[in-house]
């Protein structure tokens, strides 16, 4: 089995361009050979006995286009003439569209491999998969809270005209970070999986800073939540690591100024302190005797909720509603936390 002849066919040139000035280009080769068994293989590192021209090896620049180096390769036999083979080459300057090995390598990286260190060159990527920082980015989520007042220049209560509350209130999202965080562990115990998860911190905890290009933020107790773990195993170049994913619910400090404690909800429960009834207390024993029922004006029984004062008793009227906080999310110490956000090593 024999290359015949190795020629570029100008039919599939194709060029496309985007803001960043990455470039993607196609070039087509036709090969013939002297037996309709050649196989691929042969096909796609064919060189013309005459001319010399030869289809492009993984990482050869384009003529045109030196930043553009060729990162894929893929061939059809002609079903009417077996003897030729249609070759497309693709060529890319986005470093994330390279291939991981020189010519002859595989055409891509595995996805999980490819979306590591995005951005740089995988030439100058670190090479022991260990050793590369965290991948992280960010986006917003809501928690939604009853709007007690709202945001005029001057306050005003959401209230009705007579001074009562809506029976449906008044809702507002209170926004918290996202943070979306990937590394490569080896090994891996997967019992932090299951207990970290659904986590709050036990402690203030900072977070960023140093050389992570992001500013240092120390983030009080019960204000970091890990919504989310998982992991799967990756095989690179021989090595087998686990790429750990971690999803972060954070209430960044000094964030809550519009809450009516002005202090931080965290992620726990936070209920409105209502109820039909209040707290009558044993004037000799302080033991709570008896509840009773809340009247309104006409001095019947509430039909709605009332505000109570966070000890059981009917608020008094123009009073902030009291909020009440259950701890729902389980503690615990998540200072190791920064450490996986952190540039270096884990």
């Amino acid at each position: 089995m024999a290359i015949k002849s190795v020629r570029e066919t100008f039919q599939n040139r194709t060029l496309a361009m985007d803001a960043k000035y990455q470039v993607d280009v196609s070039r087509q080769y036709i090969v013939i050979t002297d037996d309709i068994a050649t196989g691929i293989v042969a096909a796609t590192s064919a060189v013309d006995p005459v001319t010399g021209m030869a289809i492009p090896a993984f990482g050869d620049e384009h003529p045109e286009f030196e930043q553009a180096t060729m990162v894929s390769a893929s061939g059809k036999q002609d079903a009417n003439n077996p003897f030729m083979w249609v070759i497309d080459c693709k060529y890319s300057s986005n470093p994330d569209s390279a291939p991981t090995g020189g010519a002859g390598g595989p055409t891509t990286s595995s996805p999980e491999v490819a979306q590591q260190q995005k951005g740089v060159e995988q030439a100058n990527r670190i090479e022991n998969p260990l050793n590369r920082p965290a991948d992280i980015s960010f986006s917003t989520g809501y928690m939604n809270f009853v709007l007690a007042e709202d945001f005029s220049a001057t306050p005003k209560k959401i209230v009705n005209s007579a001074g009562e509350l809506f029976t449906n209130p008044t809702m507002f999202r209170f926004p918290y970070l996202i943070i979306n965080a990937s590394r490569n562990l080896y090994p891996l115990n997967i019992s932090n999986l299951n207990y970290y998860c659904d986590r709050v911190n036990n402690a203030s905890i900072t977070l960023f800073g140093g050389n992570t290009g992001v500013t240092q933020k120390v983030i009080q107790t019960g204000d970091l939540l890990i919504e989310n773990l998982s992991a799967q195993r990756v095989l690179e170049n021989g090595l087998s690591y686990w790429r750990t994913s971690m999803v972060l619910h954070v209430i960044i400090p000094n964030s809550w100024g519009i809450l009516p404690e002005v202090e931080s909800p965290g992620f726990d429960a936070r209920l409105r302190d209502v109820g039909f009834n209040e707290k009558i207390n044993n004037s000799t024993t302080g033991k709570v005797d008896k509840l009773v029922r809340i009247t309104g004006l006409d001095k019947q029984p509430v039909r709605v909720t009332a505000d109570l004062d966070g000890n059981g008793l009917k608020l008094s009227a123009n009073s902030d509603p009291v909020y009440l906080k259950f701890k729902t999310h389980p503690r615990a110490d998540l200072s190791w936390v920064n450490t996986f956000l952190a540039a270096g090593p884990f």
